[in-house]
């Protein structure tokens, strides 16, 4: 049982590069499609061959949209970054502790008030 793909990109997309989880095989499969000018798929087909660092280039090029489709394919698959956190949830976080100042200042300045000081105890 594979987990379910995100939906393929429009045709006009020069590569389509995918990443899914395979639970029989205990293992993630990955591919590489591109469409030509007549709407026919490709399929990549990945060769190992001795490296030579002089001549050395990408296995592929991708666009901003490409990676980003990649790195949803890769979520979907069960898949999260090894670092702890994100600029995401940095944001998250900071919005949340904006917010709690933001309450306390707000019942601290309620609970102070001169009414409600004891003489000697702020």
């Amino acid at each position: 049982m594979n987990t379910p793909k995100p939906p393929l990109p429009a045709r006009g997309r020069k590569l389509h590069v995918w990443v899914e989880r395979n639970i029989q095989m205990q293992c993630f499969n990955f591919g590489i499609h591109q469409w030509n000018e007549k709407n026919e798929m490709f399929a990549a087909e990945i060769l190992m061959k001795p490296f030579d660092p002089d001549i050395a280039a990408p296995a592929a090029n991708l666009s901003q949209e490409e990676a980003q489709l990649l790195m949803d394919y890769m979520w979907a698959a069960g898949l999260r970054p090894s670092c702890e956190g994100s600029a995401g949830q940095l944001a998250a976080t900071e919005k949340h502790l904006e917010d709690m100042r933001g309450l306390t200042q707000k019942l601290l300045g309620h609970l102070l008030t001169p009414a409600n000081v004891v003489k000697g105890n702020p």
